[in-house]
């Protein structure tokens, strides 16, 4: 009788409903795994359902949001990130981690002011706080404060030096001041700790073309084209660098035509290489579209215009437009730095 009174007990513990807030913390737990993994939607399913059972406390709850938010955040979903960081940040208000968190949000949306706040207090609250010094860096950078960007992406990599997008940041920061060879190496170290960072090939092959090699310029290019076949600059990139090596850029771009998208811009610049469209075409399709940009358009429209007139010899037409691609591009457009190469090259 012991023995099934014994037996009795343990089936009833085993039958039992877990405590109320079990089911929580696996939810949370899942998320976390999920986000170690890199699994933004399914962490965000498990944050909800640990959020939903109303039974974490007000720190775990704080750390659901805040999580939840991020990821939202990987997922594009601003508003929703922000809405969550929101929330954290009322429940833990001294948190750098999520005012880190809302600040990259911000920056993703657009936000920039905003942004700069939410890193500014970040970093107020934990002053070795890279991320935040990095991310400054590069918001600052967009606001055209290039002084301000360096010295904050200079932090994060004192901070620690091995932080790959500190240093691909920077090369962007030192691309737009014209320090080119610095910007080089730059992105050079920034592959070398990071080899995720597949965006940083594409700039890393423009810095070599305005070196002049077109040969490495070109395996970068193409490496970007092959992780994005539907990227028409890396493209346009791939069959300039050729035609430095005495390529012709039309011929070039064919085996890629599959994957772009020849309507909208830059794909208009695919169709002028390759001659489909005459330069005046060209510039009728860049005031197409939003006026906000189509200055910019212009300005890449004038590059790519003065580039095939200085092939084909017809310096009246290329100096005009290289000048103007120079001046009326903004900093953070390659086309700017290429024409204004062009233009040292001629003795400009």
């Amino acid at each position: 009788m012991p023995a099934l009174r014994a037996c009795l007990l343990i089936a009833l513990v085993l039958l039992a409903p877990a405590p109320a807030g079990a089911d929580a913390a696996a939810d949370a737990a899942e998320a976390r795994a999920a986000m170690d993994r890199l699994d933004y939607a399914a962490a965000v399913e498990a944050y909800t359902r640990a959020l939903d059972a109303g039974t974490l406390d007000a720190g775990d709850t704080a750390d659901a949001l805040a999580w939840r938010g991020e990821a939202f955040r990987m997922l594009g979903d601003t508003g929703a990130a922000i809405a969550d960081l929101d929330r954290a940040i009322a429940l833990a208000p001294d948190w750098a981690f999520a005012h880190g968190t809302r600040g990259a949000a911000h920056q993703l949306a657009g936000n920039h002011a905003a942004s700069l706040a939410d890193l500014d207090r970040a970093l107020a609250l934990d002053p070795g706080y890279t991320f935040a010094y990095a991310l400054r860096g590069e918001t600052r950078r967009q606001q055209g404060d290039l002084a301000g960007a360096l010295a904050d992406l200079d932090q994060a990599i004192a901070l620690d030096p091995a932080y790959g997008w500190a240093h691909a940041q920077r090369g962007q920061v030192r691309r737009e001041q014209g320090r080119n060879r610095e910007a080089l190496a730059d992105f050079e170290r920034a592959l070398e700790l990071d080899p995720s960072l597949g965006w940083v090939r594409f700039w890393r092959g423009f810095m070599r073309y305005l070196a002049g090699d077109g040969r490495g310029a070109g395996q970068d290019f193409r490496a970007a084209l092959a992780a994005d076949p539907a990227d028409a600059y890396a493209a346009i990139w791939v069959a300039l660098s050729a035609a430095r090596l005495g390529a012709d850029p039309g011929r070039e771009l064919g085996p890629h035509l599959a994957g772009l998208d020849l309507d909208a811009w830059p794909g208009p610049i695919v169709r002028f290489l390759r001659g489909d469209v005459a330069a005046d075409g060209l510039y009728r399709l860049a005031a197409d579209g939003d006026a906000e940009g189509a200055a910019d358009r212009r300005c890449e429209a004038d590059f790519y215009v003065g580039l095939l007139a200085l092939r084909d010899g017809a310096r009246s037409t290329a100096l005009p437009a290289l000048r103007r691609a120079a001046q009326d591009c903004p900093p953070s457009y390659l086309e700017r730095d290429a024409a204004r190469a062009e233009l040292a090259r001629l003795g400009e």
